[in-house]
């Protein structure tokens, strides 16, 4: 049984755990490399995207744990 008052340390009650899993700074992270490893030119931008991906989700972060 959940109590009331610990369901605020959940951030995704009502999300599968793909969903879960997608949604960490790892997974997004492994994404971009996969993704630069596969183009021509991607190593060159994955510097930038590994950046704003981490500003993203520092972001993210901070309004979810401002919205508890």
């Amino acid at each position: 049984m959940i109590h009331l008052d610990r369901m605020h340390k959940f951030e995704y009650i009502n999300c599968t755990a793909t969903q879960i899993i997608k949604n960490h700074l790892s997974y997004k992270l492994g994404e971009v490399l996969i993704n630069a490893d596969k183009s021509k030119l991607g190593y060159l931008s994955l510097w930038f995207k590994c950046k704003k991906i981490t500003k993203e989700y520092k972001k993210a972060r901070n309004e979810n744990l401002n919205f508890i």
